[in-house]
């Protein structure tokens, strides 16, 4: 049983277990351009074509589809925040304009 608490122990169980299926995912995609090509208001667009399918999933009770589904948001929402941590220091981001 994994712990459920909030402590450090659970809160780093539920992180794995989440990233796990986050990584799975971007694995899934890695023949497409990098996510640094991308603006942020696309990404924000598909985060939230993928919400509303992790919507659909909890409605259908399908837990399998919504940790895929929630796994897929929060994968845009770390290629925004990558994005603007990143943006101007990567050797191709300098001839973007940003």
């Amino acid at each position: 049983m994994r712990d459920v608490s909030n402590t450090r122990v659970g809160i780093d169980a539920a992180l794995e277990d989440f990233t796990t299926h986050m990584r799975h995912k971007l694995l899934l995609t890695r023949h497409r351009p990098h996510w640094s090509k991308c603006d942020p208001h696309s990404l924000i667009s598909r985060a939230r074509e993928e919400l509303a399918e992790l919507e659909a999933a909890l409605a259908a009770d399908d837990r399998k589809g919504a940790v895929r589904e929630a796994a897929d948001v929060a994968n845009f929402c770390m290629m925004i925040a990558d994005n603007e941590q990143w943006a101007g220091t990567r050797p191709y981001d300098s001839h973007e304009g940003r």
